[in-house]
């Protein structure tokens, strides 16, 4: 078996997914190295609440173990995390099904399998098969998650962060975002002169424009801005965009669904 490299700084890694995989490690390790709490709270919020993460060494003092009842005991839970990365929503079951088999081969204690990309659309219905087989082939001992990097992002965010951290975070964050792994068009307004029908927007709630690119590209956005009158008298969320031609009224191309 292959012995893998230790999380870095200065990882080398050419491959964009082994990039990103090692910085969010790295992340979750220092979270660990301030504090195991962190940590727990992390793998909390990764699984959704499904893990029970208990973190770093337990001290008790009479506790029954079998038989016997000891004066004192030091104690560490086992916990094993496997991550798959992905820069686009693209994974195979059979891929992700070598995982759980690995996984359940681990030791007795917890065992996450997580799916991380970046999952614009959602995931509810891509991964039935997984978590079917994690329930019944692996009896719930294998956990499942699927997370977008957005969502990886909340779920570090804890309360009670160092300002060293807090500063890591948001530089995780600045790298996701220039490598085009956050929905960035969520938070977008896209503005559009609408001085000689206006009345579309306020009447049946649609803007129409020709498809021919140029001043009538539109990127992805969540919002939309009606211009007139030198500032934007309507805006609204966008539920999605359709391309429509005229000499096959029939036949719609729907170019981003946001809802």
């Amino acid at each position: 078996m292959a012995s893998g490299q230790e999380i870095s700084l200065f990882s080398g890694y050419n491959q964009k997914e082994n990039r990103h995989t090692n910085y969010c490690l790295l992340l979750l390790k220092q979270l660990y190295e301030e504090n195991p709490r962190f940590l727990a709270e992390a793998l909390d919020g990764i699984t959704g609440g499904e893990g029970d993460s208990v973190i770093g060494v337990q001290f008790r003092q009479q506790q029954k173990h079998g038989r016997t009842i000891p004066d004192g005991v030091i104690k560490q839970q086992a916990f094993t995390l496997f991550v798959e990365t992905k820069n686009f929503d693209w994974f195979y079951d059979n891929q992700l099904e070598r995982h759980l088999d690995a996984l359940n081969d681990e030791h007795e204690g917890q065992k996450v399998l997580l799916a991380l990309s970046k999952f614009e659309d959602g995931y509810d219905d891509e991964f039935e098969e997984i978590e079917r087989l994690c329930r019944e082939k692996y009896g719930g001992e294998v956990v499942f998650s699927a997370l977008s990097f957005e969502e990886f992002l909340e779920a570090v965010r804890i309360d009670g962060l160092s300002k060293n951290l807090e500063d890591t975070v948001d530089e995780l964050e600045t790298y996701m975002d220039t490598e085009n792994l956050l929905p960035d068009w969520k938070h977008m307004l896209d503005v559009c002169n609408c001085a000689s029908n206006i009345e579309e927007q306020y009447d049946h709630n649609v803007y129409i424009c020709p498809a021919t690119g140029g001043s009538y590209s539109h990127k992805r956005c969540r919002y939309f801005g009606a211009y007139n009158d030198k500032h934007a008298q309507v805006v609204s969320e966008i539920l999605g965009v359709v391309e429509l031609d005229s000499k096959n009224p029939d036949e719609a191309t729907v170019q981003w669904n946001n809802s």
